[in-house]
């Protein structure tokens, strides 16, 4: 279904499937959202928020973050795909 790609590296010839890359990316991503819910509610950091991209980046805020889980996914890997920035904001205590 969804097939195979051929990828050249140094002069050889590889074929990698399309889905473990799509495997490989949810993984990076659900780690990446359970350690910010993590941060979020158990370890008592003060989280203001994630940013996307740049030059002006989209605010996500800790509510947002818990509330809207595949909204905070799909950018995720949507800035991920535009190769910007991601970063996460604590403030000072």
């Amino acid at each position: 279904m969804f097939g195979n790609i051929l990828v050249s590296y140094l002069g050889t010839t590889r074929k990698h499937s399309i889905i473990d890359e799509r495997l490989k990316t949810a993984l990076v991503l659900v780690s990446v959202y359970n350690h910010m819910n993590d941060m979020i509610t158990k370890s008592g950091l003060p989280v203001m928020g994630v940013y996307f991209g740049q030059p002006s980046p989209d605010h996500w805020t800790k509510d947002d973050i818990l509330t809207k889980k595949k909204g905070f996914m799909t950018q995720f890997v949507h800035t991920c795909s535009l190769k910007q920035h991601i970063y996460a904001k604590v403030s000072d205590l």
